[in-house]
């Protein structure tokens, strides 16, 4: 059988007696008369023991007296003789091995040929009738993996599946029998994307699991191949949970495999397939990690030069490009192309996998091409992609991989040479790629979309309206392939949306960003650790703002546009917010339901550990992320068990328009929309939600201002009120400064690329001046009214229950100092005790800042804080020159501080609201949502930079604020608008700004900031110095600008 060595050899050649015994047998056979039953027996017997004296040379000596006394013996067998089957069984396993030895086909035929005749001559009752069924079978196969026939793997598979048929289940042979089957079942499946050979492979192997005892030697192999056969189920069909079983299965064959078995590197090697399919399909980056490390271990098993090299270092190249693709790391992917490189010389041309090699280079020299633009890379991709197709079966399951990938390598080649064959080329490539791939395919989508993408760059050549209905055509098409990944289609759908729109077609744009909002809350997002789900939100960035602004340019009501933006933004906060959801009524009514609830959230918000070594002596090594998927959907499924509960149909469901309209009861809520269409005021009042159209903004000079850095200038504040807080203020009656102490308060919420703006601070400030948001109400900030509402239903603390963690960094490894650090907090210490608040001050370090952050009411923090721009949760607070042992948002979003819910955080250092990666506007990834998220009821925190001085009387102001009116929600937004207002007042009495307003001039500052000591340094800004200076000069903005209010 194929799971079996051919023969297993019962001689030995010891001291030439071998030969002796062969020498003897030929003698009697010659002393015997022809026709004699004898004579072809020991003819038999002689033929045997010389190919077994061949076998055991490993081919080296000749096999032609053996061949000549096997076919002798065949001869001499009379007819219906029951020595017939078997002397022709001998001649048959002589040629496969000679063929295995010398590589020459026609060995090979003839053996299947004498196979053939020694199933044909025997009877099926025969003892040995299914041992000939199986040979016969094998050698099929054989030939089949050699020349490529279908009816080969055809036969063979029949072969197996008469052969397990005539055998019983009690027979120790099923389990090979079964596996010889399912091997052919999952060639056929790779080569032919046949889902039917899948299910059959799997459905025979389950059932045998069943009834086979667990210490079988070859139920690892069982193990195996059934992993194998749910991963091509997967590949050929997108049902998630088959991958998830292919997991599981592929953990358990390793777990079934001794350390010492060199099937083991089999083993590993099918695991990191699964994984990293699953990568694909997720963005889970700890199933990524596991998948290079497995990989190579299998890698570094395997010898140089082995049959088994090339492949795995063909796979851990294909993983490293993956990668590189996420993490931009150079070395990934230098490692990857000299691995790619080694498996494409390792293997023959000729060679049946030589073309999935040649592909795997060819992405590694694209993914280089792209960052260097060298030429020369490009070119080698072009060949060695026509040469990968070349060799690609037609009915090979990676042919229409081959024809993709070469179609996307031509487009580049076009966006190079700009030539329109190339790019006609890539289209018919990629349609063929399509056809080839078949309707339920799950990589229908992201073909499609390419080929949408390839007729748009055509349409902006030819402006064909055709081409343009085309790429409608191939996007809609991509939206609505419901077994491709969510993502995939999400993707498509927001680049349907502007395809619509250049056609001015506003109702069917509309009602394909409904669709595309609709798929956002499928993307599986809980299940995904913090850097996972940024990676992953930034693919989908603006939709929702896109439809809000289609359904108020289609009159809908605003009410309808407001669902549409808080279904698709803030999506990070939502899935931290909805494992810390207040659960106490659960646990009263349904305490079944909330126990289980209590346990997937405690799996889904525990940090993952998946850097661990991998030991499968340990039963549960590395299953984080796996446990993490497997929860996710549990939670799905447990939610819509519990909104099947009395009382709790709505449970984690988007607030209704009456509890929105409640979350307004303190102030009116103010969301700011931006699409490529209009510019909306959607305006939450406790009685209603109006839209304003705010006719006069103008999304080109937005995109100018934060182009240009500028959007935090005098012009860009006075712009920001004409256009948008004016109009807005006016429409809720807020046309002039309060009387009295009665301030109103606004919760401003920005969508896109306006989150970047101080809207707090938009007007014309000059002495005398109410045309400023800041003299007509007070300010705060938000992500979303969902966000909102759940903080709101934090508890208050006491300010008898809660101390002040307190900490300064003047000095920090790496950054300038900062002199004022020490005076603010001596300050904010002197408030703290006697608003009775205990101040805290331990050693300035991560460890000790976090587990006092799960004990503190209040942290004030003042130092240096860093934007990473490129990576906006690893953004942090420098408590060291060294990044890992700084604060960092991912470190607060893996706590949960809300059992507590303290009070305020006040980030006293430069830039803590900042958003520097314009894709990821909408989720609000800073430190100060970090804060928040983690469970501070309040924040203080910055836009950009601040002045050293500046920040002690900030807060001071703002606390002494929070001193006079006590720690409440009103509390701290009242004591920072006090402190902004006095502080911009002394700043434009300072600037001599009587009759002039801030859009004629900046400010050049001295102090030092509270930035990227570094960079500050390098500036030369380390004076203390102000002056007035013109616009020509490099600006300094108001430093009471910054300071904003985020919180309920």
């Amino acid at each position: 059988m194929s799971s079996r060595p051919l023969t297993n050899s019962n001689y030995s050649d010891n001291g030439g007696e071998l030969e002796q015994y062969i020498v003897s047998l030929q003698q009697a056979v010659h002393g015997l008369p022809e026709g004699s039953s004898e004579r072809s027996r020991h003819l038999y017997e002689v033929a045997n023991l010389l190919r077994e004296h061949y076998i055991a040379s490993n081919g080296e000596k000749s096999p032609i007296e053996a061949l000549f006394v096997a076919r002798e013996a065949v001869k001499a067998i009379p007819d219906g003789s029951p020595m017939a089957a078997t002397c022709l069984n001998n001649l048959g396993r002589l040629l496969r091995h000679k063929f295995v030895f010398e590589r020459d086909p026609r060995d090979l035929d003839e053996a299947v040929e004498v196979f053939r005749r020694s199933v044909d001559v025997s009877k099926e009752d025969d003892s040995s009738w299914p041992q000939w069924l199986t040979d016969l079978g094998d050698c099929i196969y054989t030939r089949y993996n050699v020349k490529g026939s279908p009816p080969d793997l055809e036969e063979s598979i029949e072969m197996a599946r008469r052969t397990l048929k005539d055998t019983t289940e009690d027979d120790p042979e099923i389990i090979d029998l079964v596996i010889d089957l399912m091997v052919r079942l999952r060639t056929k499946s790779k080569r032919t994307g046949s889902v039917s050979a899948s299910e059959e492979a799997i459905d025979i192997a389950k059932k045998l699991l069943e009834s086979s005892p667990k210490e079988h030697s070859s139920r690892s192999t069982l193990l195996h191949l059934l992993a194998g056969s749910f991963s091509d189920r997967y590949v050929l069909t997108g049902i998630i949970d088959d991958l998830n079983q292919q997991i599981v299965f592929s953990r358990q064959a390793i777990d079934a495999t001794s350390i010492d078995d060199p099937e083991r590197v089999t083993r590993l090697a099918g695991l990191a397939v699964g994984l990293s399919d699953r990568y694909a399909r997720t963005g889970a980056l700890g199933d990524l990690s596991e998948t290079i490390r497995i990989a190579t271990m299998a890698f570094e098993q395997t010898q140089e030069g082995s049959d088994d090299w090339a492949t795995h270092a063909c796979n851990l190249s294909g993983y490293l490009l993956t990668l590189y693709q996420r993490t931009g790391e150079q070395l990934d992917l230098d490692t990857a192309i000299a691995l790619a490189k080694g498996s494409v010389d390792a293997t023959p041309t000729g060679n049946a996998l030589r073309h999935i090699r040649l592909g795997n280079l060819s992405a590694c020299l694209i993914a280089r091409f792209d960052s260097t633009g060298a030429f020369e890379d490009l070119e080698e991709c072009v060949k060695m992609g026509n040469e990968a197709k070349e060799a690609t079966p037609k009915e090979h399951v990676e042919w229409p991989a081959r024809l993709h990938d070469l179609g996307a390598i031509m487009q580049r080649r076009y966006q190079m040479t700009q030539d329109l064959e190339d790019l006609d080329e890539a289209i018919g490539l990629t349609q063929q790629a399509l056809f080839a791939l078949g309707p339920s395919h799950p990589q229908q989508a992201d073909t499609m979309s390419l080929i949408a993408l390839f007729f748009a760059k055509r349409y902006g050549e030819t402006e064909s309206p055709e081409d343009l209905q085309r790429t409608e055509f191939f996007y809609r098409a991509a939206l609505f392939q419901t077994q491709s990944p969510v993502v995939t289609r999400i993707e498509a759908g927001v680049k349907l949306i502007s395809v619509c729109m250049v056609q001015q077609n506003m109702e069917q744009a509309y009602e394909d960003a409904k669709y595309v909002v609709d798929l956002i809350p499928q993307m599986a997002v809980r299940s995904l650790e913090s850097s996972d789900k940024q990676d992953l939100l930034l693919k989908i960035g603006g939709v929702s703002s896109e439809a809000a602004g289609l359904a108020l340019h289609l009159g809908e009501d605003p009410s309808v546009a407001l669902g549409l933006l808080e279904k698709g933004r803030g999506m990070f906060a939502l899935s931290l917010d909805e494992m810390r959801a207040d659960i106490k009524s659960l646990e009263e009514q349904c305490p079944d339901l909330a126990s289980k609830f209590i346990t997937l959230r405690e799996q889904l918000s525990s940090p993952s550990t998946s850097g661990r070594t991998l030991d499968t002596e340990d039963p549960e090594w590395n299953v984080d992320e796996s446990r993490r998927h497997e929860a996710g959907d549990e939670f799905e499924s447990l939610l819509a068990e519990i909104r099947q509960q009395s009382g709790f149909e709505t449970f984690l469901l988007p607030p209704s328009e009456s509890e929105i309209k409640s979350a307004a009861e303190s102030g009116p809520i103010i969301i700011i929309n931006t699409s490529m269409l209009r510019c909306d005021a959607i305006l939450v009042e406790s009685h209603q939600i109006t839209s304003v159209p705010l006719a006069d903004f103008n999304r080109r000079e937005m995109i100018e201002y934060v182009k240009n850095g500028t959007f935090r200038s005098g012009e860009a504040l006075e712009w920001l009120w004409d256009c948008v807080a004016s109009p807005v203020l006016n429409a809720l009656g807020f046309d002039k400064p309060p009387s009295g102490g009665d301030w109103p308060h606004v919760w401003w919420i920005m969508t896109g690329l306006l989150n970047k703006f101080p809207i707090h601070a938009a007007g014309y400030h000059s002495k005398g001046s109410s045309e400023t948001v800041i003299d007509r109400v007070i300010s705060s900030y938000h992500s979303s009214i969902r966000s909102i509402i759940h903080g709101r239903k934090r508890p208050i603390l006491a300010a008898t229950q809660t101390n002040a963690l307190l900490v300064a960094m003047e000095a920090t490894p790496g950054s300038s100092k900062l002199p004022f650090a020490t005076r603010e907090i001596a300050a904010i210490r002197g408030i703290c005790k006697l608003m009775l608040v205990e101040p805290n001050e331990p050693e300035p370090n991560r460890d000790n800042i976090l587990s006092s952050l799960l004990e503190c009411g209040i942290f004030h923090f003042a130092g240096h804080a860093r934007t990473d721009p490129e990576d906006p949760i690893g953004s942090y607070l420098c408590l060291d020159k060294e990044r890992e042992k700084c604060l960092t948002v991912l470190d607060l979003l893996d706590i949960n501080l809300q059992s507590h819910s303290p009070f305020l955080a006040y980030l006293s250092a430069c830039g803590t609201g900042r958003i520097d990666h314009n894709d990821l506007a909408d989720e609000g990834i800073h430190l100060i949502n970090g804060f928040h998220t983690a469970g501070f009821r309040h924040v203080i925190g910055t836009l950009w930079e601040v002045k050293d001085e500046i920040c002690v009387d900030m807060a001071r102001i703002t606390y002494e604020g929070m001193m006079q009116n006590g720690m409440t929600d009103e509390a701290v937004s009242r004591g920072l608008h006090k402190a902004s207002r006095e502080l911009r007042d002394r700043w434009l009495t300072m600037s001599g700004t009587d009759h002039r307003t801030i859009g004629s001039l900046q400010v050049r500052g001295g102090g030092n900031e509270r930035g990227d000591g570094e960079e500050l340094e390098a500036r030369g800004l380390d004076g203390f110095s102000r002056d007035i200076v013109t616009c020509d000069e490099e600006p300094v903005y108001p430093p009471w600008i910054p300071y904003i209010h985020y919180g309920v």
